[in-house]
């Protein structure tokens, strides 16, 4: 129960942190015009085109990963810090009220029965192979790539594993209600 709200901050702080990085060293853009919420869902964003990017070279596994994870936390949040954390503080009731619902709505997550028959082996071939042109003639599902299971195969760390893979959603999701409760609230 901790590993799971454990993982949801840092996976949160990871896709801060990239677009942090994604708007101070690419788009080259004022981070003070956007929302914490529109930052994570720029990092989000980010993330999936990294994973996409680093995939046709090598399979994401999770010495790869790990490497583009601290990169991005260092980078990202280097010349950031005090932004992140004044942000956090200015806004605690909303990150505290959001961190628990979606903290709740991923105690009961279980994934669903084709899981085990198309995501897990797509996940499983993302982070053991680089990409595999003609995949598609082994298996018809693996001839659509799936922006959001390359996104979800980045979380695919040391100490979490294929659980990892499962904080893709509640991760989008906290950074969609988020941004809700940040217009509702304002």
């Amino acid at each position: 129960m901790i590993e799971i709200l454990i993982s949801l901050i840092f996976f949160a702080t990871l896709s801060v942190s990239s677009g942090l990085f994604c708007l101070t060293y690419i788009l080259n853009l004022e981070r003070n015009i956007f929302k914490l919420s529109e930052i994570g869902l720029i990092g989000i964003t980010f993330l999936t085109f990294i994973s996409f990017l680093i995939h046709f070279f090598f399979p994401l596994n999770t010495n790869i990963n790990l490497i583009i994870v601290i990169f991005l936390l260092i980078l990202g949040l280097f010349k950031n810090t005090n932004f992140f954390f004044n942000y956090i503080k200015k806004n605690y009731l909303i990150s505290i009220t959001t961190l628990f619902i979606v903290f709740l709505m991923t105690l009961n997550y279980n994934p669903h029965e084709d899981y085990g028959y198309y995501h897990l082996p797509y996940i499983i071939n993302i982070i053991s192979e680089k990409i595999i042109f003609g995949l598609s003639n082994l298996q018809p599902q693996f001839g659509w790539n799936s922006s959001w299971l390359n996104f979800s195969s980045i979380f695919y760390l040391p100490i979490l594993g294929l659980n990892g893979v499962h904080m893709a959603n509640p991760i989008l999701f906290f950074f969609v209600l988020y941004l809700f409760l940040e217009i509702a609230f304002s």
